[in-house]
Order: structure tokens, then C-alpha cells, then sequence
């Protein structure tokens, strides 16, 4: 059970992102820095991208649970949503997000289930707060889509910038060593 889009900042999570492309970059031998094109690029793009959960609002099921409380029936509606994408991303909130959030579980890996509490005997009752609760989720996604949107948009930028950085780096340290090793010589031949 956890509290959808309520238990981690989708921000914090695209902040690691990025951290992790810098070091990718980084942490690549020079030689591979130095001869990177466009398929270092969209290889690190692969790794990187976030694909932003996809539900099926088209298929939606319910089933009916009767718990005891307090020594009372209570019927309980358990409504189940096929999705894609990684089930963890689920538990992130988006940074302009809704002030709200519903206890969730995750079945099969791609079934998210949410309860509703018949409290008034009224079906009425029960499709509004479906209704609530789906239109809540459809906003949810659209600001966590707006969200992973840029990420995924600006990280060709980051990876090139990130790139063109270390190789600049390599190639000024390289020029330097160069440099000095023409001194040295100069000053070997000067010698004699």
C-alpha cells in the first residue's frame, strides 16, 4: 500500500537524473569522450529517458469486499486500473501537483487498485467519488507529464553540454601536456 503520487518529489527523482547523466559522462574512458557522436548521445538518451505512466481509462474494474469494523460489515469497492511504465514513478508527486491523494497498491505490476467505503448505501455516491478519484488521477498525470516533458526534452542539451565540457577538458589538459613536453625537449636540445 502507498500514497499515490504522495510519497517523493518527481523533481528530487529527475534532479538524480541528471546527476547520474553527469556522471555517465564523466566516468566514460577519454578515448570514448573524444570520438562520442550522436550514438553516445541517444545511448545515454535511452538509459535516461523517463516514460511518464500510461492508464487505460477505457477498462476499468471493480470488485466488492465486505470487511468487519468494529465488529460491523462494511462494504468496501476495490477498483482496478491497468497502466504502463514504471510503477514506482507512481508514488512521485509532480512540483505544480493537486492537494490530494488516495492509498494505493500496485497488483500484477501493472494494475493499480484504489478502494472506495460504501458509507451510504447510495451508488450515486460511490460514482462521484470514482469520478473524483479519476479525474484527480488524470490531473496528477498531466502535471507529472508536464513534469517528465522538459526533463526528457532539455536531457539531449544536457547530455551534448555535459559532453562538449569534459571534452573540452581533455583536449585543453592534453594541449598543456603537450606543451610541456615540447618545453622539455626545447630545453634537452638547448643543454647540449
Amino acid at each position: 500500500m502507498f500514497r499515490l503520487f504522495d510519497e517523493g518529489q518527481l523533481g528530487d527523482y529527475l534532479n538524480e537524473k541528471r546527476k547520474l547523466v553527469h556522471y555517465l559522462v564523466e566516468n566514460e574512458p577519454e578515448l570514448t569522450i573524444l570520438k562520442a557522436d550522436e550514438y553516445f548521445i541517444n545511448h545515454i538518451i535511452e538509459k535516461e529517458y523517463v516514460e511518464v505512466p500510461q492508464f487505460n481509462f477505457e477498462e476499468i474494474y471493480v470488485e466488492d469486499i465486505e470487511k468487519i469494523k468494529n465488529g460491523n460489515p462494511e462494504m468496501i469497492f476495490n477498483f482496478k486500473l491497468s497502466f504502463t511504465g514504471d510503477k514506482e514513478l507512481l508514488k512521485l508527486k509532480p512540483t505544480n501537483h493537486l492537494n490530494w491523494t488516495i492509498d494505493a497498491n500496485v497488483e500484477k505490476d501493472h494494475v493499480l487498485c484504489f478502494e472506495i467505503i460504501d458509507n451510504d448505501d447510495d451508488v450515486t455516491v460511490i460514482k462521484d467519488k470514482f469520478r473524483i478519484t479519476v479525474d484527480n488521477i488524470k490531473k496528477q498525470l498531466e502535471n507529472f507529464a508536464d513534469e517528465v516533458e522538459a526533463y526528457n526534452n532539455q536531457l539531449p542539451v544536457l547530455i551534448e553540454n555535459k559532453l562538449v565540457e569534459r571534452k573540452n577538458r581533455i583536449i585543453k589538459r592534453k594541449q598543456k601536456l603537450e606543451l610541456l613536453n615540447s618545453l622539455e625537449n626545447i630545453e634537452k636540445r638547448s643543454a647540449v
